[in-house]
């Protein structure tokens, strides 16, 4: 460990914030991980799973995601609403704990430059952007539906997109919910992965792709394809190697511990 990478102001808070970094690192915190990447990995699954065996069209498949997006929209919303007053509190723990972990990096030599200490934006925003760009994902989306003669409330309800989108919500938007409520020890909550309406914007930015492609075209459906794949590639990654660093990196931090202390 090259202790000396820090200059002494980072060494005083790193001291000071090692037992509360490593408090966070409950066996919960791993949990909320595969929680996460298990959400990924089902929503890729489900989604390839109605490209390949149902034979749904490329635009079924954007109907899944923008139901989805919603779905995540009224989970941020909801969590803003009803912990208002633990966000302050969050917000500073997602700061500390981003520089914290940053900090280790430099320490295991994966990180030379110094951690960015800006904080992300507040829910709020990152909830009016998404509601804007949803609604123009939503409108464009359904406009391709009608003028590709696809009558939209059948494909709206359905039956296997809306099965898929009942298992989406069971098994990845209610226990998010769930988490994203909890309070913990501290009185701080779990905030969302995607923020500054990164969520809405990647999925309006996914639908003129869509369109340039053509969303009853071949290339349609592989662009689908891929982003489905993409998900269900990521959460399997994460869970086999993304967790296991997360874990790996706070044993170091334990066994090195003492090291930092007599320094």
């Amino acid at each position: 460990m090259d202790w000396k990478a820090l200059d002494p102001g980072d060494q005083k808070w790193f001291v000071q914030h090692t037992p509360i970094a490593l408090a966070r690192r409950e066996a919960g915190y791993l949990s909320s991980l595969r929680r996460r990447w298990i959400e990924w990995l089902t929503t890729g699954g489900i989604g390839l799973f109605g490209l390949l065996v149902l034979d749904w069209s490329a635009l079924h498949a954007v109907v899944l995601l923008l139901i989805t997006h919603w779905f995540k929209w009224l989970t941020d919303l909801v969590q803003w609403r009803l912990r208002a007053k633990a966000l302050p509190l969050a917000y500073r723990i997602e700061h500390d704990d981003t520089r914290f972990w940053q900090l280790i990096a430099i320490l295991r030599g994966k990180r030379r430059a110094a951690p960015d200490a800006s904080t992300a934006p507040p829910l709020g925003l990152s909830i009016a952007v998404d509601l804007v760009a949803g609604a123009v994902a939503t409108v464009l989306t359904l406009q391709g539906l009608q003028r590709g003669g696809v009558e939209v409330l059948p494909s709206l309800i359905s039956p296997s997109v809306v099965a898929a989108a009942l298992l989406i919500l069971a098994f990845g938007v209610v226990p998010d919910l769930q988490s994203r409520l909890a309070l913990k020890l501290d009185g701080s909550i779990t905030l969302p992965v995607f923020r500054v309406g990164q969520r809405g914007i990647g999925l309006l930015v996914l639908v003129f792709g869509l369109m340039a492609a053509g969303g009853g075209t071949l290339a349609g459906i592989w662009l689908m394809g891929c982003v489905y794949g993409f998900l269900m590639l990521t959460g399997a990654i994460e869970l086999r190697w993304g967790v296991a660093y997360a874990k790996s990196e706070t044993e170091w931090v334990q066994r090195e511990r003492s090291v930092v202390e007599k320094s």
